[in-house]
């Protein structure tokens, strides 16, 4: 069990010049700490979850949905899983002067894992998506980018234990291989930070049977971050004529790469082929490969609906197709879907609704959709996203959006002049054995009395030494051995 006391020096430390003190909680500087403490001072991410997520407490005097959210996303910072570890999250100073609660071991504790749990039963699942979306959208606006203008979607699925059917609204497939799959899926939208780094701007959740497009179109077309001017890259999957008209009608272009029976794709390389007007790859690695524009591809966009539609007449389709020396190039693995062989080459075509971009412009903003790949690898690998210690769905819910949340924090923290030197790299690799050297003023403690507690620096812990009696004096050094 935990305790819940409230933020007040002076009755605090009243109380424990009368001899009543439950904890002294020292605290050291640690490098998930200071993520979080960038994310309040830069961004003010507690008082976004107030904003975001709404109180549905019965009492005004109750905890509000900041501090569950927040102590849930400081215990997946330091990789903590269990909903059990939320109270004890943190012993920052400045984070609990922010949150004004301060929770602590207690016989007649009154926050506990049942609290957590009955919080998440508080939102339903689409409420609870829309909050967090609307989360990521109050966060971003705290910050100083505003040049986010490349985006990137993509679906994972989230596996769970195939034998346990109690995994709530989880569902099963066949994957690739023949395999048996249990679980969910997971849709990220992620913005493109000026150093390489991507911000998870939207969330979809669902089970695993719906197509990606199914789960996502609506999600992508009525969101707030698209806006004219902007580029959606996505894959194969999402070759929609109503997503790209719906797109076009925002002003926001699509990138995405043409599948290999389709006429368009067929065509794209066939003209490309004949003009043979090769250019040089964009990126150096992939020395064995040349690029081409070609031009006005939409009337070759096949489906007998996009044709009903005048697709044809409304859109503008480009495409930069890409030659793959296969002799040359050994390391490029060729998708049988994306590709096309002949005796000498491969060919691969990206499709894109922005008919200003040159072949060269098209390539780079899709090589930014690597980044959507990299976020799952490191939130499954690293995070342990799908490392769930409930089956009920609204804990699955809490959890993983605790965990994308963390993500996000991580990946602003990249951009700041501390967080430099973890670009191009995974955060959490480094968060558990990072030793900081640290100021004896950087360290502080925190004096829980019942009902009360006080943030308290060193030199005022050596200043209570002073003023205190010589039995407070050895209360407190009990609790310093203990």
């Amino acid at each position: 069990m935990y305790m819940l006391v409230k933020k007040d020096k002076e009755k605090a430390l009243q109380l424990l010049k009368d001899g009543k003190i439950i904890d002294l909680l020292p605290y050291v500087p640690q490098l998930a700490d200071e993520i979080a403490v960038n994310a309040e001072k830069q961004h003010k991410f507690i008082s976004a979850f107030d904003d975001s997520f709404p109180n549905h407490n019965a009492h005004h005097d109750a905890m509000p949905p900041s501090v569950f959210l927040t102590l849930g996303t400081i215990a997946r910072l330091k990789n903590f899983q269990s909903m059990a570890s939320f109270p004890l999250a943190t012993t920052n100073p400045f984070l609990l002067e922010c949150l004004n609660f301060a929770v602590r071991t207690g016989k007649e504790g009154l926050f506990n894992e049942k609290n957590v749990r009955m919080f998440s039963k508080k939102y339903s699942k689409d409420s609870f998506v829309d909050h967090t979306n609307d989360f990521l959208i109050r966060l971003f606006n705290n910050t100083t980018f505003r040049n986010m203008h490349n985006f990137s979607y993509d679906c994972s699925e989230i596996p769970v234990c195939l034998k346990n059917d109690r995994y709530e609204n989880s569902t099963v497939i066949t994957g690739k291989k023949g395999e048996k799959i249990r679980g969910y899926k997971l849709g990220i939208l992620r913005g493109q930070l000026p150093h390489d780094c991507g911000y998870p701007c939207l969330i979809t959740f669902g089970s695993l049977k719906p197509h990606a497009l199914i789960l996502s179109k609506e999600a992508l077309i009525s969101n707030a971050w698209l806006k004219p001017g902007d580029n959606l890259n996505v894959d194969r999957g999402f070759l929609d004529h109503f997503l790209l008209r719906a797109m076009n009608e925002k002003g926001v272009s699509v990138t995405v790469p043409a599948k290999k029976n389709m006429e368009i794709y067929k065509e794209a390389v066939a003209i490309a082929v004949k003009e043979n007007n090769w250019n040089v790859h964009p990126n150096p690695k992939r020395r064995h490969q040349k690029i081409q524009l070609v031009k006005d591809l939409a009337p070759f966009y096949q489906g007998e609906a996009a044709r009903e539609h005048g697709f044809s007449k409304e859109m503008k389709i480009n495409a930069a197709v890409i030659r793959i020396d296969v002799k040359k190039d050994k390391k490029t693995e060729i998708d049988d879907m994306m590709v096309s062989k002949d005796k000498h080459y491969a060919y691969a075509v990206i499709l894109c609704t922005d008919s200003r971009l040159t072949a060269r412009e098209i390539i780079q903003n899709y090589q930014t959709r690597w980044g959507c790949e990299e976020d799952y690898r490191q939130l499954k690998e690293f995070w342990k996203l799908n490392a769930f210690t409930t089956t009920r769905y609204e804990g699955i819910l809490l959890e993983m959006i605790c965990c994308i949340i963390a993500y996000a924090l991580c990946e602003l923290f990249k951009e700041t002049p501390k967080g430099a030197k973890y670009r191009n790299h995974c955060l959490m690799r480094y968060i558990e054995p990072e030793k900081q050297c640290f100021k004896m003023s950087e360290i502080g403690c925190t004096l829980v009395v019942p009902q009360y507690y006080a943030v308290l620096q060193m030199k005022e812990v050596m200043k209570l030494y002073r003023e205190c009696d010589e039995r407070t004096c050895r209360l407190l050094d009990k609790k310093m051995d203990g």
